[in-house]
């Protein structure tokens, strides 16, 4: 290579090399004065999650500083989403919210997912790979299915999620588990929280206002400190595996503890069910702490 070629050479890598942004630990993304040319710095954030995911590292943390509308977006790496103090609108009206396709862990901390298409089949938040999900403080509402997980471990902490035209929260899969808490599930079309195949934990939690509130089809339920009230077809149903139902209110609904077809559904003596159109429906065994 001659000199010229070698000075050109040595230019061109210089420009590209400042063009390139290394990926950081804690990039930002700003409804009011993001860019998707900036650096996602705190000086200089994204606009878009898309973007922001392009610059941390995996492991790392986006933060949201302002509130506003946010377009839905593909977590592949393992990564927290944090929005605190803000209001950080997902909305989408032909895709899932927020879907995710890697084996690390990720967390989302205080987002609102909105879905414009309740009768449809995209999801709010949808995981398909194993892998850990902390979903903490967040509202979905208004798609097909709010919470779709078909793979890997599950924590929900104080979520609503609402107005689903098909299933509230549906995990599946025997490798898959969930343990949610204070949260509510209101108004969705037909299941509230649906559990095939799956372990999931809940408590200190509300149902109502769905077609079911709580259905087992599989695996194991077990609930503890909850409401499940004003569900139009069922409280609590068992129709496979095995549910567990301790120290919660029943009520309000059309059928209050319902077993089904091999579900096998055990109720504590300490529970409230009550006002229903029929209170129990099939084999209701109680028990007692052992």
């Amino acid at each position: 290579m001659n000199r010229l070629g070698t000075a050109t050479f040595l230019v061109s890598f210089v420009l590209s090399a400042s063009t390139a942004f290394p990926a950081a630990s804690r990039v930002y993304v700003s409804a009011q004065t993001g860019d998707d040319a900036n650096a996602c710095t705190l000086a200089a954030p994204c606009r878009q999650f898309t973007k922001a995911l392009t610059a941390v590292s995996n492991g790392g943390e986006v933060i949201v500083l302002d509130s506003g509308g946010f377009q839905p977006f593909t977590i592949a790496i393992g990564v927290s989403i944090i929005a605190e103090g803000v209001v950080a609108d997902i909305t989408t009206s032909t895709d899932d919210g927020i879907e995710i396709t890697t084996s690390y862990d990720v967390t989302l901390r205080g987002l609102t997912l909105n879905g414009m298409a309740p009768s449809g089949a995209f999801s709010g938040i949808k995981r398909s790979v194993f892998g850990v999900l902390h979903i903490e403080h967040c509202v979905v509402q208004g798609f097909g299915y709010g919470i779709n997980i078909t793979s890997g471990k599950i924590f929900v902490e104080d979520t609503i999620v609402k107005g689903s035209g098909h299933y509230g929260m549906m995990i599946y899969g025997s490798e898959t588990s969930a343990s949610i808490t204070r949260s509510s599930f209101l108004d969705n079309d037909l299941y509230s929280v649906f559990a095939q195949l799956s372990k999931v934990a809940i408590r200190d939690s509300v149902v109502s206002g769905n077609g079911i509130g709580f259905h087992s089809e599989g695996g194991e339920l077990n609930i503890e400190s909850c409401l499940a009230a004003r569900n139009v077809d069922g409280g609590v149903v068992a129709n496979g595996g095995v549910v567990r139902v301790s120290n919660s209110t029943v009520t309000d609904n059309g059928q209050g503890l319902s077993q089904q077809g091999a579900g096998v559904l055990y109720s504590r003596g300490n529970n409230t069910v009550e006002g229903n159109g029929s209170n129990t429906v099939g084999t209701v065994t109680p028990y007692s702490p052992k």
